[in-house]
Order: structure tokens, then C-alpha cells, then sequence
């Protein structure tokens, strides 16, 4: 994956850039919290933990 480069918008500026970056962020732990979900009921359900 090649990292994206985000042009600095005047209006926006570095809030835009980081609102970017974090939204890269975002993405990648959904990605990690997607592969890890079935895992993750897999430990809830046949664990019991109190809440």
C-alpha cells in the first residue's frame, strides 16, 4: 500500500491534513477490528467475564 499524499487545501490547511490522517487511521483500525471481531465473540461468548 502505497502511503497517499493529501494536497493542503487553504480553506482547510493543516486541519484538513490531519482530519486526513486520521481518517487514514480510522480505516486501518477498522480494518484491524474486522479481522479481529470474530476472534473477539469467540473470547466473549465462550468466556464469562463479568461486564
Amino acid at each position: 500500500m502505497k502511503p497517499k499524499l493529501f494536497k493542503v487545501n487553504k480553506r482547510t490547511g493543516a486541519a484538513g491534513v490531519e482530519a486526513a490522517a486520521g481518517l487514514m487511521n480510522a480505516n486501518v483500525a477498522h480494518k484491524e477490528a474486522s479481522e479481529g471481531l470474530v476472534l473477539y465473540f469467540h473470547v466473549r461468548v465462550f468466556t464469562s467475564f463479568p461486564v
